[in-house]
This record gives C-alpha cells, structure tokens and sequence, in this order.
C-alpha cells in the first residue's frame, strides 16, 4: 500500500531540522488571531455605534449594519485563514516532496470519509455566490423553519420558529402554532441545500400572502360581514400597502413575476353549514400574527354590535318533533285505580 521507502520519509520528516518551521507556523498562527480579533473589535466598535445611536428611528438602516457588520467579520475570518493557510504552505515548501509521499498513502480514505464535508463546502460556495439566502432571511431549509443566524463552510444556524397549523409530535416536537421563535437554534447539513428545496420568506420580498376565513351563519346579513371585514383588514394594512407594491414592483423587474394585486380582497364561499368569507392581503412576513390578531380583535366587536353570528361546527336542535304515546290515558287510570289505598 505505501511505497518502499515510506520508513525512511517519515524518520526523516521527524528528525530532520523541522523546528524552525514549527515554530514560525506557530507565530504565523498566532499572528492571525491576533489580527482577528483586532478586526472583529474595529468592525464592531464601528457598527455596534452605529445602531446604538440611531435607535429605534432608523430600523431599516440599523438592520443593514448588522449584515455588513455579520459579511465583513466573515470575509476578514475568510481572509486572515486563507493568508495564514498560504504562508504556512510556504514555510514546508521544502518538505512538499516528504509530505506528498506520507499524504499520498491516506488520501483515497480521506476522500471517502469527508465526501459529506466536500458536498457542505461546495453548498456554502454555491450559497454565497449565487444569494439563495443569506444570514437575517427567513427560510426552511432541511425540514427547519426559522431566521438564518449564521453561514459557515459546513453548517447552517438557524433559529426555529413555528407554522401555522403545526403540532407537536414525536418526529419535530414544533408546539409553537405560528411563525415566532421556538428558542431552540437549530444546525442544518449545508449538504441539505441538494437533497431538499429551500424556501425563502424574506428574500427580495419581505412580504407574505396571509388569509383569515371567518364562517358567517346563514340567518346573519352577511353582505354587511364582508364589508365590515374588507374595511377591518384594509384598516389594518393601511401602514405598508404602498411598501409591499413597491417591492413587488422591483421583484417583477429581477424576476418574471405574475402581476399580483397586493389590495386587500374579500371572496365568498357557500358552504353546507354556513358562509365563507375569506380576506386575502399582504403583511410583512416578521408581523403576521400580530396584524392578523388586531383584525380578529375588531371583528368580534363589530360583529358583536352588530348582532352578526359567527357559525360553527357544533350541532343545533332547532325543533322537536311531537310526541303522542296512544294509551297512555289507561295507563294512568289503571294504575291509580289499584294503587294501595284501593286494595280490598
């Protein structure tokens, strides 16, 4: 398997005079954290007082340091190791041809063994470069719904959160019924990026489509159910109509994207138990179970003054039929005539 002269490599490779460049490797090493840390210190010396001083006024801007405070720690970390991993090489370059024979006999086990590393490095470089997500998008990635906190060379972080309609089993163990945090940062496989599709929630549209059916019982005036619904949601999205048609607008221009309407709609459906009504309408995907709780809260007021009834799935008798026992007069007479007191 290795070739003759393998003993002679490695005792020369050991007992030649390799000390100097241990120990160059180590300063090279040592001066590589050092300037790494100086960087992180200044890139967030630099945007951590940023954020602080504009505070809750610039929210869109303050965002937009943490990315390039989150991609320059990154890219300097990428850097630094990409130099140190060169000056190192430099330093052995006199031991290449040792080193290539002792390498050489272990390289078709390495291949194998780290074929799931090869495969989550060439996912992140694909990541990167071609934007699919990025560190702050909303995604589902490997079965994971949740905020991508950070992007590394094998990993994913993302932190949890849950889904509309979710329950908790033994397979997720997801108890949060709607897109907010679980509080559990959970580690995907960049490996998972060919195996599954990734959904991304936030990227270029920070918007999503959101519904509410409301059930409107058949004896209720349910023309005025839906105008009060029409006016409760576009109330209710009033703030950041204008903002979702722009950026809808500027994914149309990058994208061949189906002109959609981002006004807020009421449909009708007749059902066996009741009326349908459903509202359609845009909200930022970080504030939908917010928005959708205020327009649920002013719903059950008006219709409350309005005498509107919400219909259900519970069954209602609305009548009995009559009930007429023939016989029943000479029953009654019987037994009151041989009751006790008539006993002879």
């Amino acid at each position: 398997m290795f070739p003759d002269s393998f003993p002679q490599d490695v005792s020369g490779l050991v007992g030649g005079p390799i000390w100097g460049n241990v120990g160059l490797t180590v300063l090279v090493v040592a001066g590589a954290l050092v300037l790494r840390w100086i960087v992180r210190r200044a890139v967030n010396r630099r945007f951590g007082a940023t954020e602080a001083s504009e505070g809750g006024e610039h929210e869109e801007a303050a965002r937009d340091d943490r990315y390039s405070a989150y991609w320059l720690r990154k890219a300097a970390g990428y850097a630094i190791w990409t130099v140190t991993a060169i000056l190192i090489l430099l330093v052995w370059a006199d031991f290449g041809g040792r080193l290539g024979v002792i390498l050489g006999g272990f390289s078709a086990g390495l291949a194998f063994a780290l074929q799931n590393v090869i495969s989550s490095i060439a996912a992140w470089i694909i990541i990167l470069t071609s934007k699919v997500f990025r560190a702050g998008d909303r995604v589902m990635m490997g079965g994971v719904r949740g905020d991508v906190v950070d992007v590394s060379p094998l990993r994913t972080s993302i932190m949890e959160m849950g889904s509309p309609g979710s329950s908790e089993d033994k397979e997720s163990e997801v108890w949060v019924n709607a897109r907010q945090y679980t509080g559990r940062l959970v580690t995907v496989s960049n490996k998972a990026f060919f195996e599954d599709p990734v959904y991304n929630y936030s990227k270029d549209f920070e918007y999503i489509w959101e519904e509410i059916v409301v059930p409107i019982s058949y004896k209720t005036d349910w023309e005025l159910a839906k105008r009060i619904l029409q006016q409760e949601v576009e109330d209710a999205t009033i703030g950041f109509r204008r903002e979702s048609a722009h950026a809808l607008s500027e994914m149309a221009r990058r994208y061949l994207v189906p002109r959609s309407d981002v006004e807020p709609q009421v449909f009708v459906k007749l059902t066996d138990n009741w009326v349908e009504l459903a509202a359609r309408f845009v909200t930022p995907v970080r504030s939908a179970r917010r928005v959708k709780s205020d327009i649920s809260e002013n719903l059950m007021r008006r219709y409350s003054d309005e005498g509107i009834s919400l219909a259900s799935e519970t069954n209602e008798i609305v009548s009995l039929p009559t009930l007429r026992v023939e016989g029943l007069r000479e029953i009654l007479d019987n037994t009151r005539n041989n009751g006790p007191d008539n006993k002879e």
